[in-house]
Order: structure tokens, then sequence, then C-alpha cells
């Protein structure tokens, strides 16, 4: 860990972990910037195998960025989360963590893609085959 007072800046690197409450992130590096008086996080950039974890909700990305004063993690670059055999990948992807809600954004001209798992066993496929 390198500490800058000055730029109110901690640089951290190998296997990173950061916990906020059931929060948990997971890096290779990570970039903290925080209050000076106060000393508490305010944003927070991860880089390189960014994996994520709240509660039943799991994620990964190339990088993150979680942002305290909003309650959020954007993950940016191969982005997904699953949650209960459902999931959602796009470019970027933006979790806000006491909401527990999230927002999907492709690519420019791009798209994005969502799993949904039935859990009604019931389910069956169309009389017809599925042909219309």
């Amino acid at each position: 860990m390198v500490l800058d007072h000055h730029s109110k800046r901690a640089d951290f690197s190998g296997e990173v972990l950061l916990t906020r409450g059931d929060f948990r992130l997971r890096c290779d590096r990570l970039t903290a910037r925080y209050r000076e008086n106060s000393h508490q996080l305010e944003k927070a950039t991860a880089y390189g195998h960014v994996r994520m974890r709240q509660g039943a909700t799991h994620g990964t990305s190339d990088t993150a960025i979680l942002d305290q004063r909003r309650g959020t993690l954007t993950l940016q670059g191969h982005a997904v989360i699953e949650k209960n055999g459902d999931r959602i990948e796009g470019a970027t992807i933006i979790h806000r963590l006491q909401q527990q809600q999230t927002r999907v954004m492709p690519e420019k001209d791009g798209r994005t893609r969502i799993i949904l798992e039935s859990d009604d066993s019931s389910a069956q496929p169309p009389s017809d085959g599925g042909r219309r």
C-alpha cells in the first residue's frame, strides 16, 4: 500500500479486498480517495480481475468504480452480474448498492444480454414445437 496524504489517496496492489457491510470487492489493484478530515472513503477504482459480491448478487468486470456518495458500483469492460441463476452482461453495468438495482448499457451500437432462469418447474414448451 502507498498512502499519499497530500492527494488524499491510497493505492493498494496484490490480492486486494475492500469490504463495506455485506459488500465485497476483490481486484488486483485499487486506488482509493478519501476525505481529508474524516478519512472516510469517497471513491475507489478497481483494476484487474474485478469481482464483487453483495448477498446473492455477484459480478465481474475489467475495472470498477465504487462511488460512496452515490452508493453505486460501476462495472466496466466485460461486465457481468449474476443473481440466483439470472445473468446480465454488457459493456457497463451500474449497480445501486442500497437498492440492489442494476442498469446495463451496451457498447455503442452493441447489445446487452440477459438470461433469466425460470423457477416454474411446470413451464412447458409450446405445443407446436416453438414454431409460429
